[in-house]
């Protein structure tokens, strides 16, 4: 259980898109997702590799690419639903219906969002506070694929790139398009989006909007409200209750997001730059266990960053390698103004990096890459900095990689990786008088990931399989009996993925993926402990039957085996439960005209994605008690959609 938690934006998102060519790109706010299950098949283009467009995958490692038809076929409202299709990540959602949904790459738990980097178009969707990435501020409508780098990505992408890195790549303006869409279901839940685009030459643009309303699952949960947590006498009474001391707690939050950018080609070099600039307005009310609050706080941010680079082919006897220069630079500005404290802080970010992928004789290819990071910051709050602290660090990050491919149908790779990340300003600050206050600022968490791959092709059927070991020195968690930020010593990640992807049948296609990961706390005060809310095995199957030429059939299974309650690193709670659960999809398409139907949790199982641990304090002998509490999710829910475009 966080010290603060925020909630996604209300309203409807708006998106503009301009295309120029070689000079200028505009793209205002951003817009929620349309989902689908994982490929592992070879993609068309890949960006995430190299921070530039591919025609394959030129990195060491496994890249997992989820195309539009998947995204349709899958049926899907959110983009969570469409990240729980592969079992590569783990995603946790307070509430389900992705306004407060972490995605968890190679077991992180409650630090997930500050430790799987997400992206639009390569942008930074990740906050300088503790804060999940709002995944719903994406519309799936404007989504092209989303492309998932397993592992770290410490020369590429730095800060945050720890155990994966998620791309969300939004449409690029083409042909005239207009469309409409309105769907609603369960919970009276009830949407409309409207979505326009046009090319005129080398001038393209792209107008998109959408309004959603629901109750959601929980009582005191719709849009804007927060039902809290549950204890487990609760949840056997109500799954759905809010108790009395949450009752009252809401959260708004309001984002600008704008976007410029330019490209243009010198010979054989090509050079890009963009900036970005968020601001992110939030009020909210949050209670305690002990009781109901009757104050408001504030919580604010602004961000903004500048990312040039440059690219160039390199042509060798052997292929064609590339070789990217670029520097990233950031600053994030944040201030918590709540009843008992105020918080606030700057970080300044500067970083240069480079990366080179040559071929070799022997159908060979060597990666390398470095970066160089620099952080200066600064925070301020009522009882631990109360003068104000300046901190600052630097950081190396970095590694190789060889792949080779000894037949065409066959990838292997095998790679090294040095990692970092800084600690969030909101995990430095206190902002709140007990618990144990920070005597010294926080370590930045630096670790090395060592992974072995492959990528085998057998016809129409794609296999891809990674072995991995990640240890980390300095770890950033949350003590929720002590209620501060820590540093761990050495923990530990041994996991491994499978992911299968096999047209059975000429209109049947099946895939299925599955993890699994060992997290261990390595020295200290919780030596040999589990890392919390971290599942050691997951798995997925699905199927999309092209039933008919207008009708399209779609059928998961997601099985997720039992883990810690957030925030229980001395493991004395009774573990999590683990779950499976069926959904479903139907779609009808004729002309412009297009019916969608999707059911989640088939046969209503009663689970729980998050729960984390509390401690209490329970009269007359006022003797500190850590019990679970829950976040129970959704029981079987449908959303019926209809779309028509010309």
């Amino acid at each position: 259980m966080k010290r603060h938690t925020l909630v996604r934006a209300g309203g409807a998102p708006l998106l503009l898109a301009l295309g120029l060519p070689a000079t200028l790109a505009v793209a205002q706010p951003a817009a929620p997702i349309e989902v689908a299950a994982a490929s592992t098949s070879l993609p068309t283009v890949v960006v995430i590799g190299t921070r530039t467009p591919q025609e394959r995958n030129l990195a060491p490692a496994g890249v997992v690419v989820i195309d539009q038809e998947q995204i349709r076929s899958s049926g899907a409202s959110h983009i969570t639903e469409v990240l729980r299709l592969t079992s590569f990540v783990q995603v946790n959602d307070l509430y389900g219906d992705g306004s407060r949904a972490t995605v968890d790459a190679r077991g992180f738990g409650d630090t997930a969002n500050a430790n799987t980097l997400v992206l639009v178009d390569g942008r930074r969707l990740n906050n300088t506070d503790i804060t999940p990435a709002d995944l719903n501020s994406i519309p799936l409508k404007d989504v092209e694929r989303i492309e998932i780098l397993q592992g770290s990505g410490g020369a590429l992408y730095g800060d945050q790139a720890v155990g994966g890195v998620i791309n969300i790549i939004t449409r690029t303006p083409g042909k005239r398009t207009y469309a409409i869409e309105a769907d609603g279901g369960s919970y009276d839940a009830f949407g409309v989006r409207a979505r326009l685009g046009d090319r005129i030459g080398d001038f393209g643009w792209r107008l998109s909007g959408e309004t959603r309303e629901s109750d959601n699952y929980r009582d005191h949960n719709d849009t804007r409200l927060t039902p809290g947590a549950l204890f487990a006498d609760d949840v056997r009474e109500d799954r759905r209750q809010v108790l009395p001391q949450f009752a009252t707690d809401y959260s708004d939050t309001l984002t600008q997001s704008y976007r410029i950018g330019a490209e243009q080609t010198f010979g054989a070099w090509r050079a890009l730059a963009e900036g970005t600039w968020r601001r992110t307005d939030g009020n909210f009310r949050i209670s305690f266990v002990s009781g109901a609050s009757s104050d408001d706080s504030i919580q604010d941010r602004k961000q903004g960053s500048f990312n040039p680079r440059v690219t160039r082919a390199i042509a060798t006897p052997w292929g064609e390698g590339t070789l990217t220069l670029g520097a990233d630079a950031q600053r994030g500005d944040y201030i918590l103004v709540s009843p008992i404290g105020q918080s606030r802080g700057r970080q300044d970010q500067l970083d240069g990096y480079s990366q080179i992928t040559v071929p070799l004789p022997g159908r060979l290819e060597v990666t390398s890459g470095a970066r160089y990071s620099d952080l200066d910051g600064e925070v301020r709050d009522d009882f631990t900095f109360t003068e104000g602290e300046n901190y600052g660090d630097h950081r190396i990050g970095g590694g190789a990689g060889l792949a080779w491919r000894p037949i065409d149908s066959l990838r292997l790779y095998v790679r090294g990786d040095r990692n970092f990340r800084y600690a969030k300003i909101d995990e430095i600050t206190s902002a709140v008088p007990f618990g144990g206050p920070a005597s010294v600022l926080l370590d930045t968490q630096a670790g090395w990931s060592k992974e072995i791959g492959g990528e085998w092709h057998i016809g129409a059927v794609a296999i891809d399989l990674s072995a991995y070991r990640l240890d980390l020195k300095n770890e950033i968690v949350f003590d929720s009996v002590n209620f501060l930020n820590i540093n761990l010593d050495r923990t530990r990640r041994d996991g491994a993925t499978l992911g299968v992807r096999w047209p059975l049948l000429p209109r049947l296609t099946v895939a299925a993926s599955a993890r699994y990961v060992d997290t261990e706390v390595r020295s200290g005060a919780f030596k040999g402990n589990d890392v919390p809310l971290v599942a050691n095995a997951q798995g997925s199957v699905s199927a999309t039957w092209q039933a008919m030429a207008d009708w399209e059939l779609f059928l998961e299974f997601q099985g997720i085996g039992q883990r810690p309650f957030g925030g229980d690193f001395d493991n004395t709670l009774d573990d999590m439960g683990g779950y499976g659960l069926v959904n479903t999809s139907v779609r009808w398409t004729h002309g412009p005209w297009a019916v969608r139907l999707r059911v989640n949790n088939v046969f209503d199982r009663d689970y729980t994605e998050y729960g984390g641990s509390v401690t209490l304090f329970p009269p007359p002998d006022f003797i500190p008690e850590e019990v679970p509490a829950y976040y129970p999710s959704p029981g079987a829910n449908g959303r019926l959609t209809l779309s028509y475009a010309w």
